[in-house]
């Protein structure tokens, strides 16, 4: 369990790495950025501010709402006293 749950959390790395990259190279390339030049256009500077700044804003906003929406903790003592009197959903046997 312990081996697909790392194997899983490996693949997820690089999933989310090569997406990272290719959302950078798209977003370098739709803003007119060009390599080694003294100075970046304006659209490219802007480019990068919404690569570095906007987006993670926009992806924090995200996850403290996704964050505030999780309830398990409020229907947990409820599961924890079916679980003890005996109650399992259908299907589902105590060891």
């Amino acid at each position: 369990m312990i081996g697909m749950g790392n194997a899983a959390n490996s693949f997820s790395g690089k999933i989310g790495n090569s997406i990272g990259t290719i959302v950078l190279g798209w977003v370098l390339d739709s803003t007119g950025y060009v390599p080694n030049a003294a100075a970046q256009s304006a659209s490219a500077i802007m480019g990068f501010r919404t690569m570095f700044i906007f987006l993670p804003a926009v992806m924090i906003a995200i996850a403290v709402f996704a964050a505030s929406r999780y309830d398990l903790d409020k229907i947990y003592p409820q599961i924890e006293a079916d679980l003890k009197e005996g109650k399992y959903a259908e299907g589902v046997t105590a060891r």
